[in-house]
């Protein structure tokens, strides 16, 4: 007996399994698009407007969250101890405050208590929708609601003028990892 399908074995319940498995994979093609990847075209997004450094290593997520935002704002502290000296200053880590109507200046104070060092943003109701479809986040409207983020770490690199996301952290790695890839990236695209 023959545990394999052919095409005059087939049953009823084959072919709904079949027509499942395709459109199980065409709905997660369609999921694809929505998560931030690296592109070669270059964005223009408003917190990147001033960064100084060609390169920048941003989080987003909200002052008061109490899970995801400590642990990859934690991650991204450990880059100012394992970033090499010499490249340091080409690097900005930036956190994102995606609560659009927190006042900037609890934004900054939550990102300097993790470091001093870190750039913060304040996602405004004028760019929001421009901020949170670039990065593939959701917020809600009402100021008082608890806002969904995902926890990613988005590496954006400057060439010629224009940014770029170069790397999406889908999930927040090991400092040691994350380390290891800025300096790479920092040894490749910016001379000592």
């Amino acid at each position: 007996m023959s545990l394999i399908a052919t095409p005059d074995r087939l049953t009823a319940r084959d072919h709904i399994a079949g027509v499942l498995l395709l459109i199980l994979s065409v709905s997660t093609l369609g999921l694809l698009a929505l998560l931030p990847s690296r592109g070669d075209a270059g964005i223009q997004l408003p917190f990147l407007d001033d960064a100084p450094a060609p390169i920048v290593v941003a989080f987003a997520g909200f002052p008061g969250c109490g899970t995801v935002c400590p642990r990859g704002l934690s991650v991204l502290d450990a880059l100012y101890d394992g970033v090499h000296e010499e490249r340091a200053h080409k690097l900005d880590i930036l956190f994102i405050n995606i609560q659009k109507y927190t006042p900037p200046a609890v934004t900054a104070a939550y990102a300097s208590s993790f470091n001093p060092e870190f750039l913060s943003y304040t996602v405004t109701p004028e760019d929001a929708t421009l901020v949170y479809d670039s990065l593939s986040l959701r917020s809600f409207d009402n100021e008082e609601s608890m806002v969904s983020h995902s926890g990613f770490i988005y590496v954006f690199v400057q060439e010629s003028g224009l940014w770029r996301i170069e790397r999406v952290y889908r999930n927040i790695p090991p400092s040691s990892q994350l380390v290891d890839d800025i300096n790479k990236l920092l040894k490749q695209r910016v001379p000592a």
